[in-house]
């Protein structure tokens, strides 16, 4: 499919590219060192030494976004694999041997869609304590169901197909074909479910984050600086708007990405 048929794609991988890009700058530049401290130069608003302003403790605010990219990302990038590295072979599982097995799956994955993602934050956090990691867990426990179901559902037409026929005719057991011949046919969707996953985690670790629960400091990610600007919204607002629109920026990018997967992979959806 041409970028002029994918518009979706193209805007999402832009955006997405440029917040990795500076998620990744993050780890070796940012513009002030936000280690040190300037309290003179505290709250004061967007200028050209510091684009976004300066925080209540005089950090350059551009720098610190930068440095929560980083942690905002990388928490919603795990969580993603968690999902994917155990929800995928379930669902695999669940589509070739149907049955029993099939059932059982979708039974464990109902169930832990009875309890979101934040619920399960906040009850994981309650017995071992707030962190980054139990962000990480809470979201990625709650992305196993999911992509369980996606693998499932995809894997269950590529069954039906005349070349699985002929893949057991040339002699191949199921397991085979599962990684073989349904898991690459299957791909797309699931790395189309995997970019709208993503910009959920963002979002869970965001909110988790500024209720308390997420990334600690000394680390920083954009929930917790909405959280240590909240009640300074009135005298420094941009503490509050740019941090708002990394993570506005991220969730449009990744959601453009997961649609304009699903277009190039599904012909019906396509423009």
């Amino acid at each position: 499919m041409s970028a002029r048929a994918n518009p979706a794609l193209v805007a999402g991988a832009g955006l997405v590219g440029l917040l990795v890009s500076i998620a990744l700058l993050s780890t070796v530049w940012t513009p002030y060192d936000t280690a040190s401290l300037d309290v003179a130069a505290k709250l004061q608003g967007p200028s050209w030494a510091h684009p976004f302003g300066t925080d209540q403790l005089g950090r350059d605010v551009v720098s610190v976004v930068m440095l929560g990219a980083r942690a905002s990302l990388g928490v919603a990038l795990s969580a993603v694999i968690l999902g994917l590295g155990l929800g995928v072979p379930l669902g695999l599982l669940a589509a070739a041997r149907g049955g029993v097995i099939d059932q059982i799956v979708m039974r464990l994955s109902d169930v832990v869609f009875a309890f979101p993602a934040v619920m399960t934050a906040i009850l994981i956090m309650a017995v071992s304590g707030p962190g980054a990691g139990n962000v990480i867990l809470a979201v990625g426990i709650f992305n196993i169901p999911v992509f369980a179901k996606v693998t499932r559902g995809a894997a269950l037409v590529q069954w039906r197909l005349a070349y699985i026929a002929a893949a057991r005719v040339a002699g191949k057991n199921t397991l085979a074909i599962s990684f073989e011949h349904i898991l690459p046919n299957a791909a797309g969707t699931i790395i189309a479910q995997a970019a709208v996953q993503f910009s959920m985690g963002i979002i869970a670790e965001a909110g988790l984050s500024y209720i308390g629960l997420g990334v600690q400091p000394p680390d920083q990610s954009w929930g917790r600086l909405l959280n240590e600007a909240q009640t300074l919204i009135a005298a420094a607002p941009h503490l509050v708007v740019f941090p708002g629109l990394a993570i506005l920026v991220a969730v449009l990018g990744f959601n453009l990405v997961g649609e304009g997967l699903h277009a190039a992979f599904d012909p019906r959806r396509r423009p």
